[in-house]
């Protein structure tokens, strides 16, 4: 049949769909890395102008009565992006939001997490504040009661969390 029969029959299209869907999946579990998207984020960028949500959004230029549909924009980083959006254009009204997070058990395990975590956040948008910032708990609860738009994170491994709550 060839190429032109194998675009016609949708079997292109297919393919490449199918290879962005297997992209995304990697990218989103951090197997393919865009920095300062997805991973290593810039904690200073803020997007300072409008922007259409629709550019994230590939196009379909496929007009009606086409023999062979078109192949859609790809790129990777397009859902990420659009996160980023959404938060930036939420902080311009309601302020940055802010992830304060609790890292707790095993130092390793526990930086470990604190990073992905943080990477995490920060890629979408959130300003992220890290426990080792306050001395005092009650220090800390006041500074989150004052905050309207936050979020509270206490991250432990299994192995921990076990022991804390098995110990008789």
């Amino acid at each position: 049949g060839g190429y032109v029969e194998a675009l016609k029959k949708g079997f292109v299209q297919a393919a490449v769909k199918a290879t962005a869907q297997a992209r995304d999946l990697a990218i989103a579990q951090r197997k393919e890395n865009f920095v300062g998207v997805n991973q290593f984020p810039n904690f200073n960028e803020v997007i300072d102008r409008q922007l259409c949500a629709c550019i994230f959004e590939p196009e379909d230029k496929t007009v009606e009565g086409a023999e062979i549909e078109t192949l859609k924009t790809y790129r990777g980083p397009a859902a990420f992006e659009a996160m980023r959006l959404k938060t930036d254009v939420y902080s311009a009204k309601n302020g940055r939001p802010v992830v304060y997070m609790f890292p707790m058990g095993n130092l390793a395990m526990r930086k470990a997490r604190a990073q992905f975590a943080c990477n995490f956040f920060a890629c979408a948008g959130f300003d992220v504040m890290v426990s080792r910032l306050w001395t005092k708990v009650f220090r800390l609860v006041w500074t989150i009661r004052l905050r309207l738009s936050c979020c509270v994170v206490q991250m432990m491994n299994m192995q921990d969390l076990l022991r804390k709550h098995t110990k008789s």
